[in-house]
């Protein structure tokens, strides 16, 4: 009774998101060009050990996106405008493991250690339209982009944290 073991698998579809289904969402209503849903499969297969003093987790994951689409604004220094890069055909890969502990020192005093490590990655290469955000002007389509194999940025791929709490008798605690 004090071992687990927990697997997950999900597919599923999931249809562009409103922001990233027009070329310029800000400024009018054309699709980008061969708009589709993406796919999304997963897994993960976890471990936990219980006991009144020890407490283990340890998951490994993997998730597959397939026919995303990405959209992202900037401003375009030459041009002096808003510029919309949308990326179809987007594949991304997430994989990696977590591990998780909590050890009671004391009756009042416990540790708890936790650790995350990832990739992400894309696996594709999208076409991108290009247009201008603030004209009708359409910059670029159907460009390839050459981003296979590159990191998905804005999430870190490692991540870790220790800590201690303290539970006093009278029902107050304190933790760092």
């Amino acid at each position: 009774g004090r071992n687990f073991l927990l697997a997950n698998v999900a597919f599923l579809t999931r249809a562009p998101y409103f922001r990233n289904a027009y070329v310029s969402p800000r400024t009018r209503d054309n699709v980008v060009p061969n708009l589709k849903s993406e796919t999304i499969f997963s897994g993960d297969l976890s471990y936990f050990y219980r006991s009144p003093n020890f407490q283990l987790k340890i998951t490994g994951y993997y998730t597959e996106f397939r026919n995303g689409t990405e959209g992202t604004s900037f401003y375009h220094d030459e041009l002096n405008t808003f510029v919309n890069y949308m990326m179809t055909g987007v594949n991304k890969v997430h994989y990696g493991g977590e591990f998780g502990t909590e050890v009671k020192i004391s009756p009042t005093v416990t540790a708890t250690a936790a650790l995350g490590y990832g990739r992400y990655m894309y696996n594709s290469r999208p076409s991108v339209t290009i247009t201008q955000d603030n004209s009708s002007e359409v910059l670029a389509t159907d460009r390839t982009v050459y981003i296979k194999n590159y990191h998905i940025g804005g999430t870190p791929e490692l991540a870790a944290t220790i800590g201690v709490k303290y539970s006093a008798p009278k029902y107050w605690y304190i933790g760092a």
